[in-house]
């Protein structure tokens, strides 16, 4: 992604749709810290490489989590 890179968008992504369950992937090592600093719930997180059948199993995983709560429910950013 020019001029972006996975943090940012899962920021951007968090503050438009606060519910949206989010799997960051990462080969690099220094990702497993995806946002130091801040506070409240972190994206998920996948470390590369990975198989098929783990891939499968985090995005299950996270889309039968309960929602985020990035301190706004949907009705109230509406």
């Amino acid at each position: 992604m020019p001029g972006m890179n996975g943090r940012v968008l899962s920021q951007r992504v968090a503050a438009i749709h606060p519910s949206a369950r989010l799997l960051l992937m990462s080969g690099f090592a220094g990702d497993a810290l995806l946002m130091p600093g801040t506070t409240g719930p972190q994206p998920e997180f996948l470390q590369k490489p990975f198989t098929l059948a783990e891939l499968a199993r985090r995005v299950r995983e996270v889309l039968d989590a309960a929602s985020p709560d990035f301190g706004a429910s949907e009705s109230q950013a509406a």
